[in-house]
């Protein structure tokens, strides 16, 4: 979806952009949103622009899902992204912006590549960012990415095998969370450990799970149907 604007020049062509990229997003055209993305950063290196907005178009990349981009390309843009933080690093830039320091890109960096293992298969790669992205949480200010790397550790656990290990991990998650405010995610969490539970012959528990998994989509749903029911009465 194209917008008429009367703009001329580079300003023009950001505020497109932006626009079409805004647009592909509500519409959950993610493949056409990266593609949007890979223009503008192409862009950018024709232009030489600085590594801080480089770094900036990478991140907005790398938040696709895996099944959005092909993985040789997110190595290819990790890859990148790893060159321009050492090139910071060597010109001492240790701010992106305000919000936004160099530690947190790294962090980002070793976290995106967990994804990048897993769908790999490879647990030594896979095991060595962990231990990269664990280090940076304990040794920077890094907030509200405990949950995130759990999950991530228990993926681990899972393709090297670890199944019990993993199942504990998960235990832990599913205790902290409310079914009234995060619903699906611990339905995805119940699912994913039923499958370990079946995995180690335990297929008792992994039925007890995925019954829990079944009563809480119906009510998912039956919560869904009320909401869309509730803004029918209201416009009419």
């Amino acid at each position: 979806m194209f917008y008429e604007l009367k703009l001329t020049g580079k300003f023009y062509h950001k505020i497109l952009v932006s626009s079409n990229i805004n647009y592909y997003s509500s519409k959950k055209l993610f493949k056409e949103a990266f593609n949007l993305y890979e223009d503008v950063y192409k862009r950018m290196e024709a232009r030489n622009s600085s590594p801080i907005k480089r770094i900036n178009i990478i991140r907005q990349i790398l938040n696709h899902r895996g099944d959005e981009i092909d993985v040789n390309k997110r190595i290819y843009y990790l890859q990148k992204l790893k060159t321009y933080i050492d090139e910071c690093q060597e010109n001492n830039i240790t701010q992106l912006d305000k919000e936004n320091p160099l530690y947190y890109i790294k962090y980002l960096y070793h976290r995106s590549y967990l994804f990048v293992a897993y769908d790999l298969g490879d647990t030594a790669l896979m095991r060595s960012h962990l231990q990269e992205a664990e280090y940076m949480t304990q040794e920077y200010p890094i907030k509200n990415q405990a949950t995130v790397l759990m999950r991530l550790k228990a993926h681990y656990y899972i393709l090297s095998k670890q199944y019990t290990k993993a199942i504990d991990l998960y235990n832990e998650m599913i205790k902290d969370i409310s079914p009234k405010h995060n619903r699906q995610y611990l339905i995805d969490l119940l699912y994913e450990q039923a499958d370990m539970y079946h995995k180690i012959g335990k297929d008792d528990l992994a039925i007890s799970q995925y019954k829990k998994c079944i009563s809480l989509n119906d009510s998912l749903r039956r919560s869904e149907y009320l909401d869309e029911l509730a803004k029918m009465q209201i416009q009419h």
